[in-house]
């Protein structure tokens, strides 16, 4: 309250905070967050105030917040949109578990609760809504077992009553196609066909827009129509990604017909025909999904054209970015938090990932599957930046401290070993990707110690090779018993001009070696670790730090224990181990 003071109008939540340890001339930074609160104690009556600050860094940022619906937003609020059919989110093999409702026998993706009257489904589209229709009639759902058909008819009494959902010929029409992986899925026959149509009772197709895809995914037969115009083709040489959501988009100008496929212009054609003939009970409004329905994902229907760059405007808009590195999606999901690009130290990512699914998912949330699938290290740094170290770094050494007992190099108080322990080995690894999961063992260390598993989600990956390569090198590191230094503690005033800079400048991922004689007798304990944790507590009187540590890339040791060895330990006469 003093209007004079220094810190007036400062002592705010959130402002900035640094702690500095400053020696020999030079300042490193310890932390840098932001000031949680300013609370005030005051020991004894008219004494002066003690203040002791909560601070945090970018970790509770960005765990307070939810990724934006990007996808749905961008369709949703199109003004030329007619129809949007979000669909579910697919689940084990690709297949759409909330989507049949054996009870109702429909899609219960029609509407919110189970109703099949449609009317007054016209604002914007919401998150699980599912459905959008702007003219004043109902649509009929109708879904038949096994998920091989799913048709919205605009008649309610057959062919009979001309009810159409949509007030003007469309001309986009855009979906999301699950890519065909010959090992998971059997061979089929058929085509899976998209396609929305109006019938004007004359026997021909006032409109109509269809896309049929092969098994395969190498092979598309498309077809436009109005009422004046037409073309229909068979378009080759275009293979769907496997494993992936393909984003396909079927669009007119006024004189070609085009495809576009993951944002790139596939096939461009003028028009090669004038109309189709439907048939004698030509007088319907319809759309249809048959019999990838448990394949397809956001399926929608424009009034307008999509050029090249709402074609990129709706790929890029958070459903897409198949095949980011995983420095590439962090970006993606720190901007989307609104977090500086200042703030960030991302080293370029070595495992690609798939499609962006992150709405409604915390920021810190999404950048730890990030970092499953990296396998590297993502974390806030002591100038409080989001960093990530990726694969190739963690699995290296790169040394920036020693210390050891014999007054050669840096000191330590004392070390907690964790000497060949059964929890540091793995020999079962599942690892969880996108669409299942790999199990790999390594059977000889699985005959010596048991069966140690360990569950890796790496739900990012689409790739079983990817996920099964991950699963592998954590096998290849953790099968073996391997004597860790699990904690040092440090005294830093015990060599103030060594310990002063290089504990200052410890970072979370840091590699260092640690080297000690157990009972001062025989050759030393070495072991090269990986900071995975480390505190400071500084006071007037002393400054203590603990550093937790984690098994690094070099396994090389000296003897720790030697069983029935008069030095080292021993067991009763005659029971020698091993």
């Amino acid at each position: 309250a003093y209007t004079a003071g220094t810190f007036f109008g400062q002592l705010n939540p959130m402002v900035p905070i640094r702690v500095q340890a400053a020696y020999g001339g030079a300042a490193q930074t310890l932390f840098t967050g932001f000031a949680q609160g300013w609370p005030t104690a005051y020991e004894v009556s008219n004494t002066d105030a003690v203040t002791t600050l909560s601070c945090t860094d970018a970790t509770q940022i960005l765990a307070s917040q939810l990724l934006p619906v990007k996808y749905e937003k961008v369709v949703g609020e199109d003004a030329g949109l007619a129809l949007y059919f979000p669909l579910q989110e697919t689940g084990t093999d690709g297949v759409n578990v909330a989507l049949w409702d054996s009870t109702n026998s429909y899609a219960f993706w029609l509407s919110q609760e189970h109703t099949a009257d449609l009317v007054n489904q016209v604002a914007p589209v919401q998150p699980g809504k599912g459905f959008r229709v702007d003219s004043a009639y109902n649509a009929t759902g109708t879904h038949a077992k096994g998920l091989d058909d799913l048709l919205i008819r605009g008649d309610t009494a057959g062919f009979q009553r001309y009810n159409p959902f949509f007030n003007a010929p469309l001309k986009t029409l855009e979906f999301w196609l699950y890519g065909v992986d010959a090992d998971r899925w059997d061979t089929f026959t058929n085509e899976g066909v998209v396609r929305v149509e109006n019938e004007d009772g004359t026997l021909n197709r006032e409109m109509y827009i269809s896309c049929e895809v092969r098994d395969d995914g190498d092979a598309y037969r498309f077809s436009y129509y109005t009422d004046t115009v037409g073309h229909s083709a068979i378009v080759t040489g275009i293979t769907l990604m496997e494993d992936s959501a393909n984003h396909i988009v079927i669009t007119a100008t006024a004189t070609n017909a085009q495809m576009y496929v993951n944002g790139v212009l596939q096939y461009d054609q003028p028009f090669n025909d004038t109309y189709q003939t439907y048939g004698s009970s030509g007088q319907n409004t319809q759309f249809q999904i048959f019999p990838y329905v448990n394949r397809l994902g956001h399926v929608a229907a424009y009034y307008e054209t999509f050029d090249a760059a709402k074609v990129t405007d709706h790929y890029d808009a958070g459903y897409g970015y198949i095949g980011d590195r995983t420095d590439e999606r962090l970006t993606r999901t720190l901007d989307d938090a609104g977090w500086p690009t200042v703030w960030r130290d991302l080293q370029t990512g070595v495992q690609t990932v798939g499609a962006y699914r992150a709405a409604g998912v915390e920021p810190s949330s999404y950048m730890q599957e990030v970092d499953n699938a990296e396998q590297g290290k993502v974390f806030v740094n002591r100038a409080g930046h989001v960093e990530m170290l990726n694969r190739d770094t963690m699995q290296g050494t790169n040394i920036v401290a020693s210390f050891d007992d014999s007054n050669v190099d840096l000191p330590f108080a004392d070390v907690v070993v964790n000497a060949h322990n059964i929890s540091a080995i793995t020999n079962s690894v599942t690892a969880k990707y996108r669409f299942g999961a790999v199990e790999r063992t390594d059977t000889a260390s699985i005959a010596a110690y048991g069966i140690q598993n360990q569950n890796v989600n790496v739900g990012l990956i689409d790739d079983a090779n990817d996920a099964t390569a991950i699963a592998d090198t954590i096998i290849a590191t953790k099968k073996d018993p391997r004597t860790i230094v699990k904690q040092l503690n440090i005294n830093v005033r015990a060599d103030v001009a060594g310990l002063v800079p290089a504990m200052s400048g410890l970072e979370l991922g840091d590699d260092i070696t640690v080297s000690f004689t157990p009972t001062g007798v025989g050759d030393p304990l070495w072991r090269a670790v990986t900071v995975q944790g480390l505190t400071h507590t500084i006071t007037r009187d002393g400054w203590r730090s603990q550093l937790y540590l984690g098994a690094g890339s070099i396994d090389v040791n000296g003897a720790l224990l030697v069983l029935n060895d008069d030095t080292y330990g021993r067991l009763d006469e005659g029971n020698k181990l091993g």
